[in-house]
């Protein structure tokens, strides 16, 4: 959620005069920029959307692309095949073309949410290993290294990510557009995975700071650069989309209060098998000062830790655990003044 967030932000330093009406639109972006991977814990078609193995095609082995038509590959290939490899382009120009009809018909509701699920899936497009079959390292011996990568590292250097301001203009083909820049992350796969070799050689271990300091050390300059791509090809598609609905003018729209209240609240708590760690998103209404406390179904308590929040909004932390033993947990977060708490079950 960190990077999600952060790339939508980041966005925005390249949005052009005429987008300014947009600026008030990117907090809420940012909120919902994870909705999508959300959506995966009870929407059995949404994990397809997140990635695409273009390596287990072998016209990509061939000539190092694949067809831009879902159509071509599901009649060479079949439709399980295509499915099991993943639909991440098509999820992405699917969102494309929904924002694209909801900013025609003024549906600003619906346009500032397809905007964020956009934002999701061109990012997921800057991550190499939503690229490769090599996923998870399970290939070569680098097993965990997607959430080791994309969570654990990113959740403590986000701030040294900084973003340019960038020159866009109308994308004149939206699905060169992106698999151009899937075929850009795709030749960074190695890279991420030498650098996982080089910093287990530097610590010894595969969880702790020093372990993520050498992997930020050697992937940090091609990250950053990730970040700063995704951030353009984000709003360069957002800038398209609303340009060929008409431009139409959304300045002084109010949006409903489903979309832009922000409840203190845990919105998931997700359970990291390879790095013995709990990633817990939650949602404060403003800046306070905020507890987390998890407890096994003894009642005992495992951890507590304090975390202070800045600002309000949408906010992760990870807590990794020593003993990671199977069975229910209970995990209370509370304030000054309320708490909410979540249940979940560590499996063998």
């Amino acid at each position: 959620y960190t990077g999600h967030r952060a790339i939508t932000i980041g966005a925005s330093e390249s949005f052009i005069p005429k987008m300014e009406s947009f600026h008030p639109w990117v907090d809420i972006i940012a909120n919902h920029s994870s909705d999508a991977d959300n959506r995966k814990s009870w929407d059995e078609t949404e994990g397809k959307k997140h990635y695409i193995d273009v390596d287990n095609y072998d016209t990509f082995l061939a000539n190092g692309h694949i067809s831009m038509s879902y159509d071509v590959l599901v009649e060479r290939y079949g439709i399980d095949f295509v499915h099991k490899q993943g639909t991440l382009p098509w999820a992405t120009l699917a969102s494309y073309d929904t924002l694209v009809a909801c900013l025609e018909r003024k549906d600003f509701d619906k346009a500032v949410l397809t905007a964020a699920d956009l934002s999701h899936y061109v990012a997921d497009g800057h991550m190499p290993l939503h690229i490769t079959k090599n996923y998870n390292g399970q290939l070569t011996g680098n097993e965990g290294i997607h959430s080791r990568y994309e969570s654990a590292m990113i959740s403590m250097f986000i701030d040294e990510i900084n973003f340019d301001q960038r020159h866009i203009q109308k994308v004149q083909n939206i699905e060169d557009f992106i698999f151009s820049y899937l075929y850009q992350s795709y030749n960074y796969v190695d890279s991420v995975l030498l650098a996982d070799d080089y910093a287990f050689s530097k610590a010894g271990n595969k969880t702790s700071f020093d372990y993520h300091l050498a992997l930020w050390g050697k992937t940090k300059s091609f990250t950053t650069l990730m970040f700063n791509k995704a951030a353009f090809s984000f709003a360069s598609l957002f800038y398209t989309a609303w340009a060929e609905a008409g431009s139409p003018d959304i300045s002084g729209y109010s949006f409903s209060e489903e979309i832009v209240s922000t409840p203190f609240e845990i919105k998931y708590v997700s359970v990291d098998y390879d790095d013995k760690a709990l990633s817990v998103l939650y949602q404060c209404n403003k800046a306070m000062s905020v507890k987390l406390s998890l407890y096994d179904e003894k009642k005992d308590l495992i951890i507590d830790k304090g975390v202070d929040v800045d600002k309000a909004g949408v906010h992760e932390t990870l807590m990794f655990l020593d003993d990671f033993n199977p069975g229910k947990y209970k995990l209370l977060f509370s304030g000054l003044t309320q708490s909410d708490e979540r249940h979940f079950e560590i499996r063998d």
